[in-house]
């Protein structure tokens, strides 16, 4: 699985766009930016920026904007 997140990575910081769905969390959190759907609905978004190894700063804000969305 990392492998396949680690490319995935590499090509968005080469410039290409990726959209994967997702219901885990160490998934998302790779993310640059995370819209959170319900019903086919866009209730909320949550814009993370360029991903970085290790930031725990990240993890906190992806888990505040799933708390608030009620996940």
């Amino acid at each position: 699985g990392a492998d396949v997140l680690d490319t995935l990575t590499d090509f968005n910081e080469q410039g290409q766009s990726v959209v994967m769905v997702t219901h885990d969390m160490r998934s998302a959190r790779r993310g640059n930016r995370i819209l959170y759907l319900k019903d086919g609905v866009i209730l909320g978004e949550c814009d993370l920026g360029r991903y970085v190894h290790d930031d725990r700063t990240r993890h906190e804000k992806l888990s505040g904007f799933l708390d608030e969305m009620g996940w």
